[in-house]
């Protein structure tokens, strides 16, 4: 028996000290230890600053009411009076992005997006903002309908 424990140890030492095995054995939890730690930093990596917006076609008069109970997670939108004020603010960094709405926008429908670095989030808030004041005229519930979007919920029996 002690010659079959000699060679179990043997063999046993043999493979796990090897460079392949030892690299493997080290790899696994190292890779883990990066993985979350690049999650770690997206997730701390989002920027919460408002966006602003400069209304210079008139079409943004009334504020956006909360669509969802997550109002923790939606971008503050702040309006400003004029490009300057916008950009002073940015340039402050009170804001991490601004849209300024031209006076042709219902012709063209187009805004412009004004940033120091790529802004994180406040795009699906302002589009919404947009929605909402484009439809003014029509009644509340609709309108917040409209403006919320579409909400799925998939059960199976």
């Amino acid at each position: 028996m002690s010659r079959l424990r000699l060679v179990a140890v043997n063999t046993y030492a043999r493979q796990v000290f090897q460079k392949g095995f030892l690299a493997s054995l080290l790899i696994v939890p190292t890779m883990v230890v990066l993985i979350l730690g690049l999650l770690y930093l997206v997730e701390t990596r989002d920027d919460r600053r408002p966006v602003g917006y400069v209304d210079n076609a008139g079409v943004l008069t009334k504020p956006l009411p909360p669509l969802s109970d997550e109002g923790d997670k939606l971008i503050n939108l702040v309006p400003y009076a004029t490009t300057d004020a916008a950009r002073s603010a940015l340039k402050a960094g009170h804001i991490q992005a601004y849209y300024v709405v031209p006076t042709d926008y219902r012709e063209t429908g187009q805004v412009e997006l004004i940033y120091a670095s790529s802004p994180d989030a406040g795009a699906s808030e302002f589009r919404s903002l947009v929605r909402y004041n484009l439809l003014r005229g029509e009644p509340d519930p609709e309108t917040l309908r409209i403006v919320g979007g579409a909400s799925v919920t998939v059960r199976q029996p």
